[in-house]
């Protein structure tokens, strides 16, 4: 591991924690009410749906913003444009060089953060309802059942990885369009 991506999985740490920070407000101000209701009338798949599709696209929405403003930089924008002069240049190629293993590490953050809830479900499921941190999380382990957190977890990670190496692959076509316009 390079210095550069080690920096660059620390920065990720803090964006995943800030994600999670901002699923704890928002879900608390937009989809508390809704999903307490669901649930008090027994509508528990739609309830814990509604939770965990809320916290995909919190991360969509966070992760874009964040390789967003990453892939707008000069640098970026320079090695990109010296990169686009080959005529054997894709785009999937590119990402494959320079993000992939990036991205499969960041899954690998996410999936590690994510591991104190799933270890709360697995040895106290009633407390672990109260862990408002991760209420981002939670959803998908709800939904394949308190009793089979690991399979929440797996499926809410997988997700999410998914969610990061397609967000990144869409702001690299949006950054490849920008530059060929310059």
């Amino acid at each position: 591991m390079t210095p550069a991506l080690f920096r660059k999985l620390v920065k990720w740490f803090g964006i995943v924690a800030l994600a999670h920070v901002a699923g704890m407000f928002l879900f608390d101000m937009m989809l508390a009410g809704y999903i307490m209701s669901l649930v008090k009338y027994e509508f528990y798949t739609e309830a814990y749906l509604t939770w965990s599709v809320f916290g995909i696209i919190l991360y969509a929405v966070i992760f874009f913003i964040e390789s967003k403003i990453e892939f707008s930089f000069n640098d970026f924008r320079r090695d990109l444009r010296m990169a686009m002069k080959d005529e054997s240049f894709t785009v999937i190629g590119y990402y494959k060089e320079n993000f992939l293993k990036q991205n499969l590490w960041e899954t690998g953050i996410f999936a590690a953060f994510q591991l104190p809830i799933v270890f709360m479900c697995a040895v106290w499921p009633l407390a672990a309802m109260s862990a408002t941190f991760y209420f981002t999380d939670l959803g998908w382990i709800l939904l394949t059942g308190m009793n089979m957190p690991l399979l929440g977890w797996i499926v809410g990670t997988v997700l999410a990885g998914a969610v990061r190496i397609g967000e990144t692959l869409l702001c690299l076509l949006l950054a490849k369009r920008n530059v060929e316009k310059d």
